[in-house]
């Protein structure tokens, strides 16, 4: 019945069953930069969140999101330049709910889910001259979240099964 870029939140009809109400709007956040030259907006239009200022500080990578599956958020990889104020997809397509960035900045770690709704971790490059691929296997019993990666390259993760948790390396 709708279609564009707004959302729709919660639906009503009357009771002669002709009419349809709906509140449409479009939520929004923003990922601010505070340095010497005050504070400045640095995401792309859209719901930005989660951001992460890169080693050096010359870059904030933060989420953008887009979908929702139940409750939860996943978001596309963008990363701002400090200094420009440009803003870019890194990985251009990939949902993602939680992501990590390797000290060196040249791969990200991420939590992923799949058509059928288990989440595996995945390693990307950030300069996409390697197609992303999945650390964990897709499993049926769990699922793979929150990746970390620590200073050595090494990968952490949390694996949920049932109301369970493990943390795996």
């Amino acid at each position: 019945l709708t279609k564009g870029s707004d959302q729709e939140w919660g639906i009503a009809a009357d009771p002669g069953g002709k009419s349809l109400i709906s509140s449409v709007g479009k939520m929004s956040s923003v990922v601010w930069y505070h340095d010497q030259k005050g504070d400045r907006p640095i995401s792309v239009d859209g719901y930005a969140y989660r951001p992460f200022v890169s080693n050096n500080g010359t870059k904030v990578y933060y989420l953008v999101r887009r979908g929702i599956r139940g409750s939860i958020w996943s978001g596309e990889l963008w990363a701002a330049d400090v200094s420009s104020g440009t803003s870019e997809a890194v990985l251009p397509g990939v949902a993602m709910q939680n992501y990590a960035i390797s000290s060196d900045e040249k791969v990200a770690v991420y939590d992923a889910f799949d058509t059928a709704g288990r989440s595996s971790i995945w390693m990307g490059a950030l300069d996409r001259r390697q197609s992303a691929h999945r650390l964990t296997p897709a499993d049926e019993d769990g699922a793979d979240l929150h990746p970390l990666m620590g200073r050595s390259g090494a990968v952490y993760f949390m694996k949920a099964v049932g109301d369970q948790r493990f943390l795996y390396k």
